[in-house]
């Protein structure tokens, strides 16, 4: 679970995390700081049953961190997951055949 939070108000509610992103909140390897901008959608709010108890938000899969490349550690992230392909390197083929690219645009 992580805590969410903006920078206009002090109030904050809990993410259920995906575990298709428990990597990237890894206290020691993962991307989510404090501080970290991201993007949700898909989220459902689940409350409890009684008065006292604090909303949630559910998991959803439709989670977006953003990275900015004047931190070192966001750089060294894009380089090693996007500046591999260049649109040079698109072969419509191996498209077809299933092979996938990733890419760094600004």
């Amino acid at each position: 679970m992580i805590t969410l939070g903006d920078f206009w108000s002090s109030n904050t509610i809990d993410l259920y995390l995906h575990c298709r992103f428990y990597k990237l909140a890894d206290p020691n390897n993962g991307i989510l700081k404090k501080g970290r901008e991201a993007f949700l959608t898909g989220c459902h709010l689940r409350t409890a049953s009684k008065s006292c108890g604090q909303a949630r938000l559910l998991p959803t899969e439709y989670f977006v961190v953003l990275l900015d490349e004047d931190q070192d550690d966001d750089a060294m992230l894009i380089g090693a997951q996007f500046c591999s392909d260049s649109f040079s390197s698109i072969s419509l083929e191996a498209v077809k055949e299933g092979v996938s690219y990733s890419l760094y645009a600004r």
